[in-house]
């Protein structure tokens, strides 16, 4: 009797399996958050025939299909300065995130370019192409020893251009130029 009951609640929860429907969003959710590829203290170097264009390091790096994840990075690159060959820009955050020609970084944002510009906020978007750096978050910068603070932070590098909302400036008028 016990056996007859066992194949029978067997054939009933296999009947309702095969007619059971599972979504094809989640099927592809599974997939695709998966990463290909996945790095653990890693560094990668770029270079040309000329000299060495950049250095990133992690501590945890992950590319997934459509986007590459890295933790507790920092980006070392060089800048096409005709006026100064050596300038540098140092990127660091604790999340680095980027797709296709955009970066967004979140959690102690770190940008400097040489050692005339620094620039520290929570958050900071990229966008490769038309080298414009912006956020929405508060920032603090210093500009040459003068010190910036605002929020809504706006800056085209190949202009040189740069805005922020709610900024207050603060020159110092004692330094020797």
């Amino acid at each position: 009797m016990g056996i007859k009951t066992f194949v029978w609640t067997l054939f009933v929860v296999a009947l309702f399996s095969l007619f059971a429907q599972v979504s094809n969003k989640d099927i592809q959710r599974a997939k695709g958050d998966s990463p290909l590829v996945y790095f653990e203290n890693s560094i990668m170097y770029t270079m040309n025939e000329e000299a060495l264009q950049q250095v990133v390091q992690s501590t945890q790096a992950q590319r997934f299909k459509d986007r590459d994840e890295m933790y507790n990075g920092s980006i070392i690159l060089r800048v096409e300065d005709k006026e100064n060959p050596n300038l540098r820009d140092f990127i660091s955050a604790q999340k680095i995130i980027k797709k296709e020609e955009k970066i967004e970084m979140y959690d102690d944002v770190v940008y400097d370019r040489g050692d005339f510009f620094k620039l520290r906020t929570n958050e900071l978007f990229y966008d490769m192409k038309s080298e414009i750096a912006y956020n929405n978050k508060p920032f603090r910068s210093i500009y040459y020893g003068d010190v910036l603070n605002g929020s809504h932070f706006y800056m085209n590098n190949t202009t040189s251009f740069f805005k922020a909302k709610r900024s207050h400036f603060e020159v110092d008028m004692n330094k020797n130029n």
